[in-house]
């Protein structure tokens, strides 16, 4: 590819440019870890590569570093696989298409996989350069973004030595992450009772498109419409006709992404097509009005296709609306000043064999808030008959208030750029939480360079950014002595 080579700090890029081009979707990432430990392997460094395909690599401290605390450099190999309707590029083995506009790394119409790879290029340049540092593990995981199994799979044994860790996945520059929220991916499955359709009915697609989209953790407190839920309001909407039957339902790809597109199959007599048109008109009018500073490209629109056979009973449709449209969604709690406490993502959902699933995120950094969350999910399954299935969770990452890491980063921060840093705690799920649990004599911090609209095709990675984040991370590592 060689589309970075002129960037700087080179071997930063380098190493990014080199995993753009190997499938590192989450739970996809067998071809990325091979290729870490033989990068490894190359360098005469010790590799580790667990039963989960995360990849532990070491190397001795730097002359005059050996007595200073053993550091953990840590970051995820995996990536959101978004990219915009109608494009054929395949996550699985074709290479992400990077392209640079001015200050700003991009990848052609599909997410950029900066979260976490510029943290895992960071990381892998300061292991094969010749820097000032204490005993160095470059620690990357796999499946961060779907279910941090590969942080849960983490042997702690390996890093009884080790007492501080940076987390390289914050995506905005100035900021030191020291708290994160924990979370619940959870679903509700209704079964969809199938009846034939008339033979005088016809077919159509509703579909939402044109969402903005976003990482559902740090974008959910924007207004961001979800795609999933409108395309609920629409769908009840047009069921206050009678005779009207859905026969699929579909929206979003990842559970932690707010999601951009939605459709269905809705099937009606045919003399009622007009009446149908008039609603979807009327439904983007009225949602362009709510929606109209974050969602200028939103569209509601159906398109004639071939006649359906089968359709999902009544019942089971109107739960299958009902539970979208009462689903916990977005803010729920936040603070005085602004910050998100709790929240809620309908992130997928989709028909497979005769059931409807809902697939959900909820986050909090309050562990109550949390299990009140998952109360109203297991009561929305319960009203609309459905089934209720936990399929994981992962720990939040609570503040310390002794953190001698956190000083030498602020104080190395305000020697470089005259200021004080802003220490804070995200919304987002990072590996921190389940990491501290499994670890708790680790001191941590979490930084990084800007990174924008993750979870989208649009994600962009900062060049400047990313040069004074690799550049602030090695004085850092060298003030550790």
């Amino acid at each position: 590819m060689n589309i970075l080579k002129s960037l700087e700090p080179q071997s930063v890029f380098y190493i990014f440019e080199q995993i753009s081009s190997i499938p590192r979707g989450s739970l996809e990432e067998k071809q990325v870890s091979d290729w870490l430990v033989k990068w490894a392997k190359e360098r005469n460094l010790t590799v580790v590569q667990d039963t989960e395909n995360n990849v532990i690599i070491t190397k001795a401290a730097s002359p005059g570093y050996e007595n200073a605390p053993a550091v953990i450099l840590q970051t995820h190999m995996d990536m959101v696989c978004e990219k915009n309707a109608g494009v054929t590029h395949d996550f699985s083995k074709d290479p992400l298409q990077l392209y640079i506009d001015g200050d700003l790394i991009k990848a052609t119409d599909t997410t950029l996989g900066a979260d976490n790879g510029i943290g895992v290029a960071m990381s892998l340049a300061i292991l094969d350069g010749s820097y000032s540092h204490p005993k160095l593990a470059a620690l990357i995981t796999t499946n961060e973004e779907s279910g941090m199994s590969g942080a849960r799979a983490v042997d702690p044994s390996l890093f009884t030595d080790y007492k501080y860790m940076i987390n390289l996945d914050t995506a905005e520059e100035g900021e030191f992450t020291t708290s994160c929220s924990g979370g619940i991916r959870h679903t509700i499955e209704i079964s969809t009772g199938n009846i034939p359709i008339p033979a005088d009915y016809i077919t159509c697609e509703v579909h939402v498109k044109g969402l903005a989209g976003g990482h559902s953790g740090g974008d959910i407190h924007k207004g961001l419409a979800n795609s999933n839920r409108v395309l609920a309001r629409v769908l009840h909407k047009i069921f206050e006709n009678d005779n009207i039957l859905l026969s699929h339902i579909e929206g979003g790809a990842k559970d932690n992404a707010i999601p951009r597109e939605a459709y269905a199959l809705v099937s009606f007599p045919a003399d009622k097509k007009s009446i149908v048109s008039v609603i979807i008109e009327k439904m983007q009018e009225d949602l362009k009005k709510e929606y109209w500073e974050w969602e200028p490209e939103l569209k509601v629109y159906a398109q004639e296709v071939e006649t359906l056979k089968q359709a999902f009973s009544p019942a089971s449709t109107k739960n299958i609306i009902k539970a979208l449209m009462i689903a916990p969604l977005g803010l729920v709690s936040a603070t005085k000043a602004g910050n998100t406490m709790a929240s809620s993502n309908i992130g997928v959902v989709f028909t497979k064999d005769n059931t409807v699933t809902i697939s959900c995120l909820t986050r909090s950094n309050i562990l109550s808030i949390r299990d009140y969350m998952q109360a109203q999910m297991q009561y929305v399954a319960e009203v609309c008959n459905g089934e209720y299935i936990t399929l994981s969770s992962y720990d939040g990452w609570e503040y310390r208030e002794d953190s001698p890491l956190r000083d030498i980063c602020v104080a190395v921060y305000k020697q470089i750029y005259g200021k004080d840093p802003l220490v804070t705690s995200t919304h987002g799920g990072l590996e921190c939480g389940i990491l501290s649990t499994k670890m708790p004599h680790l001191d941590i911090i979490s930084f990084g360079p800007n990174n924008y609209n993750l979870h989208t095709p649009q994600e962009q990675l900062s060049i400047s950014s990313s040069k004074r984040v690799y550049e602030f991370l090695l004085k850092v590592l060298e003030a550790i002595n």
